[in-house]
């Protein structure tokens, strides 16, 4: 079993001292943290990165602590890429974001979700593939392990008897099934985000002695940091966040407390691998089209989008005379996951096979970079903008919290703000003009798969775009 652990690094923006690794970050002072991606496996990575943050963000803004996370365990290789895929993917699963989903490896299941997973994905399955189907399925389960594995036996039972399976069959599957269920807790939520959120979050919200501080001094204290989030790093962001809202829970905050508290913490978030829209905290996302190495979920947004950049990559290629992919630098609010997205970044890099995507594409963490396209550089100048005006935002907090601007002050940048505002609303326009052209194409395919495979509406439901 992979063991994670990670350590957080304190850069030197002066320059002069060596970065250090720190116990945990004060509850009280101004800073920024970058939660990098599951590469950032070592001190040079982690400082590289608190340096960008330092040469692009902070100076001759605020000489605020700086810090990066050094995560320790992860397997180089295929081997860690599939340990952190896993963690990404059972996170879509839990926040009910897949619904196409592709790999049918890993079934999530809980009290809550065991009646539709059936419903909507094993019955199908069996429907389309046999009694075989089902051998392919690892059963992930959130909650009172035995109970569940019980209820899985339960439905599956139920579900072979009614498509007539054989008695054979069915002492199979059943076999199958006590071998296949493993726990959520136990090896789908790394114990090193425990003592993250200890080190990190904890303290902005309780006192030396554990005692839940005061409204006004929480908000205040949770709006003096920053994350800044690229890849798995976001994924790290979501499940702290999601350990403060238990913690707030269990130290008496009510459900507008809690709420206030949350909003005031800011994530900008590079290529998130993960769920978009389900944060209570400020999360803005930037992502790019043409980022394929990026955990998207499996919904016709992202089928969209992932079938028109294959098209656009083999127009480039083999067929210079098909039709351009159009994409619009655009803004998809709160409920589609507050994101600014663009095409592309970075140009196409030439490789001996033709035109491809390059390494900057997902990976580059810069703000500021000669190598942008365009579309780049405006999603650059948004993030830039927002971790800058949270900074200065921080470094403003007293015991009387100043609450953290809405995002369309947090765009800003004092200097050009009638072209940033006008810039952000066409960018909300292009959003809408988005989801309208991802839903046509969603509603095409559900007429196609119907028309070409005579499938039924009720066994074979499918679901929204966001």
């Amino acid at each position: 079993m992979i063991s994670v652990s990670t350590r957080i690094l304190q850069h030197d923006n002066t320059g002069v001292k060596p970065p250090v690794i720190v116990d945990k970050i004060p509850g009280d002072e101004a800073c920024i943290i970058t939660f990098g991606g599951g590469g950032i496996l070592n001190y040079d990575f982690a400082n590289k990165l608190a340096g960008n943050i330092n040469n692009e963000i902070l100076r001759d803004v605020a000489d605020i602590s700086n810090y990066a996370l050094i995560y320790d365990g992860v397997p180089i290789g295929d081997t860690g890429t599939k340990f952190l895929r896993a963690n990404e993917r059972l996170l879509f699963e839990r926040m009910n974001k897949n619904f196409l989903p592709k790999d049918n490896s890993m079934i999530y299941i809980s009290d809550k979700n065991i009646n539709t997973v059936f419903r909507q994905r094993i019955r199908p399955l069996l429907a389309m593939r046999g009694a075989t189907a089902i051998a392919n399925l690892n059963f992930v389960v959130d909650g009172n392990v035995q109970q569940l594995t019980t209820a899985i036996k339960e439905k599956t039972k139920e579900l072979f008897s009614e498509m007539n399976f054989s008695a054979e069959e069915t002492r199979g599957m059943m076999r199958y099934v006590s071998e296949h269920v493993f726990s959520y807790s136990k090896y789908f939520a790394p114990k090193y985000l425990d003592d993250l959120f200890n080190k990190i979050l904890l303290p902005r919200i309780v006192d030396e002695k554990g005692a839940r501080l005061p409204l006004n001094i929480a908000m205040s204290r949770v709006r003096k940091i920053n994350i800044f989030a690229h890849c798995y790093g976001a994924y790290v962001a979501v499940m702290l966040e999601e350990r403060m809202q238990n913690k707030m829970r269990e130290l008496g905050y009510s459900e507008p407390e809690m709420n206030q508290i949350q909003s005031q913490l800011l994530v900008v978030a590079l290529n998130p691998s993960a769920p978009l829209g389900v944060s209570k905290s400020q999360f803005v996302s930037f992502i790019s089209g043409y980022d394929e190495k990026v955990m998207r979920p499996d919904n016709w947004a992202s089928e969209f989008v992932n079938e028109n950049r294959e098209s656009e990559l083999q127009r480039i290629n083999d067929l210079p005379r098909s039709h351009e992919w159009v994409l619009k630098p655009g803004f998809l609010s709160k409920q589609n996951g507050n994101v600014f997205f663009v095409k592309q970044r970075f140009d196409l890099i030439d490789t001996k096979d033709g035109k491809a995507i390059g390494w900057n594409e997902h990976n580059n963490n810069h703000y500021v970079s000669r190598k942008f396209t365009d579309d780049g550089k405006i999603l650059a100048n948004f993030a830039r903008n927002i971790l800058i005006s949270g900074v200065k935002n921080s470094v403003a907090q007293d015991e009387q919290p100043t609450p953290l601007p809405p995002l369309e002050q947090l765009i800003l940048d004092g200097k050009n703000d009638e072209k940033l505002i006008a810039q952000f609303n066409k960018m909300i326009q292009n959003g809408k003009e988005f989801m309208h052209d991802a839903y046509k194409y969603a509603v095409a395919r559900i007429r196609n798969r119907m028309n070409g495979r005579g499938l039924n509406r009720d066994t074979n439901k499918e679901r929204g775009i966001n």
